[in-house]
């Protein structure tokens, strides 16, 4: 049987085994990478609370170019936020491999806070802390961003109100409805006197 040309470094040793396994995580590399993930979430949902503000300020005093300014900045903390959950997926699912998970089978998601859990005695009260304190601040970026998101909704009705309001005036001839759309009726007719 013919076998594939294969250079020196890559023939199979037979005493060695095809895969060589990959260091276990401990309790002291669990919790470094959680400290490092936990303060990668807190430094973007401080971004995400800022733009929100600032966000909710432009439309307050009438600033469309701040607005769409603060708008980017969220759109690109979501991106960053994306990459961290990743990263946080794919440390969960190391750290259970590794026997760092919750000590009994859940069917809820793991959280960080239970990660803690496994982290050695000495650190493991300041990340409970620093996972606490992420979850608060979380908190309080998804209560402004609801009050954010209504005062949008609110703006944006008040606007079209106006757009409805102007274009009922300009219609003189009754083309336009009330909502400020085309309705379909009778034709208008006109006639200009050109005599003198």
């Amino acid at each position: 049987m013919n076998q594939p040309f294969l250079p020196k470094q890559f023939t199979p040793n037979k005493t060695a085994t095809a895969k060589q396994p990959q260091p276990r995580m401990d309790a002291d590399d669990l919790a470094r990478r959680l400290n490092v993930l936990l303060d990668s979430l807190r430094m973007v949902q401080e971004g995400i609370l800022s733009a929100t503000q600032r966000q909710r300020e432009a439309m307050r005093t009438a600033q469309p170019m701040l607005v769409k300014e603060a708008t980017h900045d969220q759109a690109r903390h979501g991106l960053h936020l994306k990459d961290i959950e990743r990263e946080r997926n794919l440390l969960v699912n190391e750290a259970c491999d590794a026997g760092l998970g919750p000590a009994q089978a859940t069917s809820a998601p793991v959280t960080l806070r239970m990660l803690a859990a496994s982290c050695p005695s000495d650190v493991r009260e300041r990340i409970t802390r620093k996972a606490d304190s992420l979850r608060t601040l979380m908190e309080q970026v998804s209560k402004e961003t609801r009050t954010t998101r209504a005062a949008t909704q609110t703006l944006l009705a008040h606007v079209e109100g106006l757009m409805r309001q102007v274009a009922s005036r300009l219609s003189h001839t009754g083309t336009y409805s009330r909502k400020g759309t085309v309705d379909v009726g009778a034709a208008v007719m006109s006639a200009i006197d050109m005599r003198q």
